[in-house]
């Protein structure tokens, strides 16, 4: 009747009846509940017409498609992710056609003239195209296979537009009935997870008390849809299987190929090798002296696509969890020695514990408790429930504790330590942090409303995990008490014996001085009305001049960064990183980072001033180094001899935007490691601006032992003698420790540096240079030796063995060379004031470092 097909019509049929009543139907309408109800009550009260897809479904249509589905959708994962503007696209075709043209009648040269096609004015915008969403492959792959278990089709469509528009997918078809593209539509954004959110429902409706239930549960095994799930969360975590299996590995590999397909842009710029190859001085992420500070990547669509991925993570992990343990409950009497499980938790299939253990999803649990920050869990708040809902689910139920131990004949990092173990260390951060913020909580200041939010989420989430932790420790030491056995304990104490004689010096170094790598000091004067520093700090007059800062956005981001520091500084035999943070602000810190190995900072102690400014996050922490010998030693292009840190993270740098200070991805220990392994280097010499082009050049190599030589007395001078003799209050035991566990190796590593630099002084353009930082290196080496000499050994290792005793007079070289006996000690500090000066004013571009 004129009307478009396919939309939704409802039609009446009116006609008068006789007043007069046939019994049967009233005694019909008494049976329906309607025989008290007149005509217009009637009418409101009647129950929806079923439309044609519900019937369809109710007769099984739905699961009977589903079997004739294909595994993968080209049409919809292969879309284009930057789509052509419609005028650029109108042009393109204009010219095809005009090429297409041609005469078939010699006409008179000035009959005509020719058009030519010119596009018209435009303004040039600098926004990009805007990409359009698309659904992932395997939500797709998903909702087909999920279409075949009961009931699924009766739970989806409960919201049937958004139905409808899935099935259009699955069938080729993007438009919505009404005109538009699904793609474009307002409920674009939830089509992804929506086959999952309906199979977590379905499970949370169909309990393990139930028939129905059990059915549902073997059936999505039998179907494989538990085994498509692991195989998704597999490819969106990023966490291969513990045991590939057959079949299960091949659709993981199936899935990852289409959502590579699906997810790779239009046009990327691609740089040739060859181009690439010449252009790489240093390994990447290491110098800053060459390169574009164009963006080579969307920092914001890349974090776009982890959101995405941790959404669907959440979503896989809530269908496991509703799968294992319908509802989320914990029974009430679990915390009970009487405890007993309930017997429908027997029910779940025998096999789900061997396809769990083998699949992804324990190394995967593992991993993101291993995360110990909690700035990056207050951002992912949604993933974290998930993640706790299904490690309740595990614990309640008997046959899948296990999963919560250390696994058999399983060594990897990833699962090395036990689900467990790694939950309580989490619990132990998020106390930390709430301990703290108590302790720093600002009088006034609001944040804003995402931060609000984020930080509601985060208070919720903390006694979540205190309470799962809680959980799973009850049933790990239950099963622990069932399984455990004479034999088993005499292995453990074994083992533990084997370890203890094993282990190495580095070892023992760390296991000492991770007691010391995070702690607390009173910098300001607390019951000071004025603020008043204990010690020496380079930003006490920004201190002052900002006076009590009242933010408590910024106080809740700084007791979140003092958490991740407190579990997270690096620590190791090389280079290690200790941080003191005063004891009422956690606003002003130091920080001291050893040399790593390898490098002409080699063990030396360098110390760091740090103080975050009001408007912190936004902008950036200042440092400043502090070891620079009275100002008169640059220890490298990028540590300046007035203490300035040169960094693109501290925006102290001209870098690329991605590597910029960022509020949201930026933290502080981000900038700690940066220090540690990007500008203490083995080479620093090539951190200069343009001198890394010399790099493998024999004029740039002998450059590079020349600057090597200056530092590595430097170093010796002042990161270690002078640290030695007049240690930083806060760090007194950090610095005594450090040199009374590495004595030794300290003065080995100082002959074998002389040795190596006497062997390089014979060179015709450097080798007095570097005979000049030789014979200061020995200097300071015999003086260096009669302080270890003389150092008592630190509170709590005086019964420890440390080896021999270091003799004052063991080695020492002797500075009475004929260079040396030409001169006179006041000619001699005068050309190490050369070298030093030769090194601290190196011949810089503007604004480089």
């Amino acid at each position: 009747r004129g009307l478009q097909h396919g939309l939704n019509v409802l039609e009446f049929s009116v006609k008068q009846e006789s007043d007069k009543k046939d019994n049967s139907q009233s005694d019909q309408s008494e049976r329906d509940g309607w025989g008290d109800l007149d005509d217009d009550q009637a009418l409101t009260t009647v129950s929806p017409f079923l439309t044609s897809l519900q019937v369809f479904a109710s007769v099984g249509g739905l699961a009977l498609l589903a079997e004739h589905l294909p595994l993968l959708y080209p049409e919809v994962s292969r879309q284009s992710v930057m789509q052509e503007s419609g005028l650029d696209h109108m042009i393109k075709n204009m010219s095809l056609a005009a090429e297409e043209w041609s005469m078939i009648e010699p006409f008179p040269e000035d009959f005509y003239e020719h058009y030519e096609l010119s596009q018209p004015l435009v303004s040039k915008s600098s926004n990009p195209p805007v990409a359009m969403p698309t659904i992932p492959p395997h939500s797709l792959v998903a909702f087909g296979l999920f279409l075949r278990l009961p009931g699924y089709a009766d739970v989806l469509l409960k919201e049937r537009k958004k139905a409808q528009c899935l099935l259009r997918l699955v069938l080729g078809v993007t438009d919505d009935g009404d005109g538009g593209h699904i793609l474009t539509s307002p409920i674009a954004s939830s089509l992804p997870t929506l086959p999952f959110l309906v199979l977590k429902s379905l499970y949370d409706s169909s309990p393990l008390t139930t028939d129905d239930g059990v059915l549902l549960r073997r059936m999505s095994l039998e179907i494989w849809a538990i085994h498509l799930i692991l195989a998704c969360l597999s490819v969106l975590s990023h966490h291969a299987p513990r045991v590939p299996v057959q079949g299960f590995q091949q659709e993981a590999q199936l899935i990852l190929s289409a959502m590579q397909s699906a997810n790779t842009p239009a046009s990327v710029p691609v740089q040739t090798q060859t181009e690439e190859k010449s252009q790489q001085y240093w390994a990447k992420g290491t110098g800053f002296g060459t390169g574009s500070t164009t963006s080579s990547w969307d920092a914001e669509q890349a974090l776009m696509r982890q959101k995405s991925e941790e959404e669907h993570v959440a979503c896989l992990l809530q269908v496991l969890a509703s799968y294992i343990n319908p509802g989320g409950d914990v029974p009430k009497d679990f915390e009970s020695e009487n405890f007993s499980s309930p017997a429908e938790k027997s029910l779940l299939p025998d096999v789900i514990y061997e396809l769990l253990s083998q699949s992804c999803i324990v190394p995967a649990i593992s991993s993101y408790l291993r995360n110990d920050s909690v700035l990056d869990m207050a951002r992912h708040i949604p993933l974290y429930r998930a993640l706790l809902e299904l490690l309740r689910g595990i614990a309640v139920t008997p046959s899948l504790v296990p999963l919560l131990l250390p696994l058999e004949k399983d060594n990897g990092p990833d699962t090395a330590t036990s689900v467990g173990v790694l939950l309580d260390k989490m619990r132990v951060c998020v106390d930390t942090y709430a301990s703290r913020l108590r302790t720093n909580k600002a009088k006034n200041g609001n944040g804003n409303v995402a931060e609000e939010e984020e930080n509601e989420g985060l208070a919720m989430l903390i006694p979540n995990i205190q309470e799962t932790a809680k959980i799973v420790k009850i049933a790990a030491e239950r099963l622990q008490k069932l399984t455990e056995s004479e034999s088993s304990s005499e292995e453990m104490d074994k083992d533990k014996a084997g370890q203890a004689g094993q282990a190495s010096v580095e070892e023992h170094y760390m296991t000492v001085m991770q007691e010391e790598q995070f702690g607390s000091f009173e910098f300001v004067l607390s019951d000071s009305s004025v603020v008043k520093f204990t010690c020496s700090h380079h930003y006490e007059n920004n201190v002052k001049a900002a006076g009590d800062v009242s933010n408590a956005s910024r106080t809740r981001r700084l007791a979140q960064e003092a958490t991740t520091l407190s579990t997270s500084l690096p620590l190791s035999g090389g280079s290690s990183v200790f941080v003191r943070c005063d004891e009422e602000r956690l606003d002003i810190m130091k920080v001291m980072i050893t040399g790593p190995s390898d490098t002409p900072y080699e063990n030396g102690c360098f110390e760091f001033d740090v103080y975050f400014p009001p408007d912190y996050p936004t902008s950036p922490p200042l440092i400043n180094l502090e070891t620079t010998g009275n100002h008169t030693i640059r220890f490298n292009p990028n540590l300046y001899n007035d203490g300035k840190v040169c960094l693109s993270v501290l925006n102290t740098w001209h870098g690329r935007p991605e590597e910029k200070w960022n509020a949201q991805t930026s933290s502080f220990l981000q900038v700690l490691v940066s220090i540690q392994s990007l500008i203490l280097v083995s080479e620093p010499y090539f951190n200069e601006p343009g001198y890394e082009r010399s790099r493998g050049t024999p004029s740039g190599t002998a450059s590079s032992r020349e600057y090597d030589a200056n530092i590595r007395q430097a170093t010796v001078r002042w990161a270690m003698l002078e640290q030695i003799r007049n240690p930083t209050p806060c760090f007194r035991e950090v610095i005594h420790k450090h040199f009374w566990l590495k004595r030794h190796e300290v003065l080995k590593q100082c002959e074998n540096w002389i040795a190596e630099m006497e062997s390089y002084s014979n060179d015709k353009r450097t080798g007095r240079t570097i005979a000049h930082s030789t014979l200061a290196l020995k200097r300071h080496y015999n003086q260096l030796r009669e302080e270890i000499a003389k150092m008592k050994p630190p509170e709590g290792l005086e019964d420890e063995e440390e080896g021999e005793s270091i003799d004052p007079q063991g080695v020492h070289f002797s500075t009475d060379s004929a260079l040396s006996s030409a001169m006179n000690s006041s000619q001699l500090a005068v050309i190490e004031n050369l070298i030093t000066d030769s090194n601290s004013n190196s011949v810089l571009e503007d604004g480089f470092c």
